[in-house]
């Protein structure tokens, strides 16, 4: 499991037990099966790599910034997603469901 991957597992854990719920309960309400949710709280799938639309729907139950989960910090999410370093190409899935995102939350 690499770094970023650990990090989304341990983001998710930690605000789950924070808001007293059980992994079921996040994963009905973000309308998955319980074992595709345990596989990113446990690493074994990444978060940052799946639909936007999924991150999304978790992000919402657990109320979650999607940005700081998928790329680590709120504040530079953009810059990110405009100026990638060159040998790092972002998800198209995550970027183009996060600019629907915006462009229908303006």
């Amino acid at each position: 499991m690499d770094k970023s991957t650990e990090r989304e597992a341990a983001i998710l854990r930690k605000r789950r037990i924070e808001l007293g719920m059980t992994q079921m309960d996040v994963a009905l309400n973000a309308g998955l099966q319980l074992q595709h949710y345990q596989n990113y709280e446990y690493g074994t799938r990444q978060l940052s790599k799946a639909t936007a639309i999924l991150v999304l729907r978790i992000c919402a139950v657990l109320e979650l910034d999607p940005y700081e989960v998928v790329f680590g910090t709120s504040k530079d999410w953009i810059k990110r997603m405009i100026c990638p370093p060159s040998n790092i190409r972002p998800h198209r899935n995550v970027l183009s469901g996060l600019l629907m995102f915006l462009f229908y939350c303006r």
